[in-house]
């Protein structure tokens, strides 16, 4: 489709069999992976072949030009650019009533969906036509009122993108959520930032969304679960309630509402479940952008895995692999969710008592060249590893695979208590010497892991693996799979 659009537009008035840039495209487009050199030979009766780097770079320009001809067709705010374009035109030729008619077209498109970053240059326009005007002070006074309350709201809205800079930053150098009381300390003085504390401050729909964006965002690094909830369903409620920002913020609106389906899971409450995959199925069915689409229906697969986990039905969530699947390749720049992927993956196969298969992602996990920068994910998969060994007999040279894994959460400074006490359960359960003992020592632990876990600190092991669900099946000499399947 988009194929048959460049050539049709890019070169209209063209033959393509003759043009030498659209065989490049062509031959470009076959290939699997870039091959230079074969795009040459492909070229050497051209005139492309005395320069080829510059032959590249004009195609490259074209194909932007050419699709940004169809963004602007479906982009409100393209096309109050395309509005505002007119203004010079219309201004050089002295049609002033048009030009009037303009600018209030495009103020009714500022106002009506936000887009208040437009304001200055409208201003201007209007300025200048004013000029002439026989109630230029009324009207000019008129006009100074309007830009200083545009430029307050412009000016709210820039407060709040800086507060979400921030704490972009803040999360690419924590890795994960926090532990720690000196930054539980840091993370609360942020949240003490005036602009963060009531949602009156935010005086328009984007500064709305951003308040809440960054509230999310600090919560969850201290794994406050229930206060990111609650802040997720009152910016829903924001958007819900500002139809036209949505229509305005399409792909704002589809991360927002996938993130949202994201903090149910986390406090496994699906109350506006239905009507968010709803509302976020529609916004999918009119996206553009595939990559996004996948990764979103990726998120509503996540819930409903969560949800069949709850009901113990692996069967169900087995059902799933296949979104997974599809969707992996997706995240080939977005690696870190790559690699949650497959621990996904791994962990459905662990449900279904499909080991070896378990094994075989979570080496992929481990060999992955992006994990250095997911330090939590490491631990879970080595941790993963000797549950696995557990369920398979494997248990010889166990004693060295737990020190390594102690070690590693030592030197990464993530040991603490849930997974100390399940390290230490995993080594007095590998040398026991009956089953009674066996059950003896789950037993005890169960107790001591269960009260450990009532601490919201300690509870970041429960979103890796299953802990008491486990333990349960272990006391029951059962596998996960056969002690709660419902089939």
């Amino acid at each position: 489709m988009k194929k048959a659009y460049f050539k049709k537009f890019a070169y209209k008035s063209k033959n393509e069999k003759e043009n030498p840039y659209l065989i490049l495209f062509d031959a470009i487009l076959k290939q699997n992976e870039y091959d230079e050199e074969a795009l040459k030979n492909k070229l050497k009766s051209t005139k492309l072949i005395n320069n080829f780097s510059a032959a590249k770079n004009y195609l490259v320009e074209l194909i932007i030009t050419t699709f940004s001809t169809i963004q602007e067709n479906s982009s409100i705010e393209n096309k109050l650019i395309s509005i505002i374009q007119q203004f010079p035109f219309l201004l050089e030729r002295r049609t002033n009533n048009l030009l009037e008619k303009k600018i209030q077209q495009a103020k009714k498109m500022l106002i009506d969906f936000e887009l208040y970053n437009y304001f200055e240059v409208i201003h201007y326009y209007e300025s200048l036509i004013l000029e002439v005007d026989k109630h230029y002070a009324s009207k000019k006074k008129m006009l100074t009122e309007e830009q200083k309350i545009y430029q307050t709201k412009q000016q709210n809205i820039q407060q709040y993108q800086q507060l979400k800079d921030e704490w972009l930053i803040i999360r690419q150098d924590t890795n994960t959520y926090i532990r720690e009381k000196s930054k539980i300390d840091f993370v609360t003085e942020k949240l003490a930032h005036p602009l963060l504390i009531d949602v009156e401050t935010a005086i328009t729909t984007a500064s709305k969304i951003l308040f809440y964006y960054v509230r999310v965002g600090y919560a969850l690094m201290v794994n406050d679960v229930a206060t990111a909830y609650n802040d997720s369903v009152a910016q829903y409620l924001v958007l819900k309630n500002n139809l036209n920002y949505c229509k305005a913020n399409e792909k704002e609106v589809i991360v927002t509402l996938s993130n949202f389906v994201l903090r149910m899971l986390n406090v496994n409450n699906y109350e506006y479940f239905d009507e968010v995959k709803q509302s976020l199925f529609q916004y999918l069915e009119n996206s553009k952008d595939i990559d996004l689409v996948q990764s979103k229906k990726l998120n509503i697969a996540l819930v409903e895995k969560n949800q069949y986990l709850e009901k113990q039905q692996f069967d169900k969530i087995y059902g799933l692999l296949p979104t997974y699947m599809n969707v992996i390749d997706f995240y080939t720049k977005r690696q870190d969710i790559q690699l949650s992927m497959l621990y996904d993956i791994a962990m459905i196969y662990f449900y279904n008592d499909k080991f070896d298969e378990c094994l075989n992602f979570v080496s992929q996990v481990l060999n992955h060249k992006a994990l250095h920068t997911m330090i939590d994910l490491e631990s879970y998969c080595l941790l993963l590893k000797l549950f696995v060994f557990i369920e398979i007999n494997q248990t010889h040279h166990f004693d060295n695979n737990i020190e390594n894994l102690r070690r590693k959460l030592y030197r990464d400074d993530k040991m603490f208590k849930a997974e100390n006490a399940i390290l230490k359960m995993l080594v007095e359960y590998s040398i026991a010497n009956s089953l009674a003992n066996k059950i003896k020592i789950l037993k005890e632990y169960k107790i001591k892991i269960e009260t450990v876990l009532q601490d919201k600190l300690e509870q970041n092991i429960i979103n890796y693996f299953p802990i008491i669900l486990w333990l349960e099946a272990k006391l029951d000499h059962k596998t996960i799979y056969q002690k709660f399947n419902q089939y």
